[in-house]
């Protein structure tokens, strides 16, 4: 709730204290700044359950999916702001890159345990009850084989 109101809070003072108050000017600057540290705090999210997955050695907690495209996100970010010498774009998206690669490695260490794929074990078909299928058998077919009522509606 509180985030929803800073981020209204920063609006707010970015499309309208600014204009009035005669600073316009600094209007890119600003928002230049909310838009890099927004970046930062979404690259460091995910690494408010380090402390379960460093105490449980599982890393299911972090979306491994969401930081992995974080990651790209950043450091092509990075890549450019080292191109065109922007150094502000540069130095806000090495900061994303560095968080994206840590979290990266808790995932590659400790592996997603929760929803890690079923073993082959796990995957053998149960048992067929053979009871069952003629019970099957009997309520579909009749006891003569003369359909019932069940399965004559079921065939219209």
């Amino acid at each position: 709730m509180w985030v929803g109101g800073l981020l209204l809070s920063v609006f707010v003072y970015l499309h309208i204290v600014l204009p009035l108050a005669g600073y316009a000017h600094l209007y890119n600057t600003n928002i230049a700044l909310f838009g890099a540290a927004t970046g930062v705090g979404l690259a460091a999210a995910p690494l408010a359950t380090v402390r379960e997955v460093l105490r449980t050695k599982d890393a299911s907690s972090i979306p491994s999916t969401l930081v992995l495209m974080q990651f790209i996100q950043f450091f092509s970010w990075t890549v450019y702001g080292w191109v065109v010498v922007d150094w502000s774009t540069f130095a806000n998206n090495l900061v994303g890159v560095i968080l994206g690669s840590f979290q990266l490695f808790l995932i590659a260490y400790y592996g997603n345990k929760r929803n890690s794929l079923p073993t082959a074990a796990s995957t053998e078909p149960a048992p067929i009850d053979q009871s069952e299928v003629e019970r099957e058998d009997i309520e579909t077919k009749g006891l003569l084989g003369k359909p019932t009522v069940n399965s004559e509606s079921k065939h219209r």
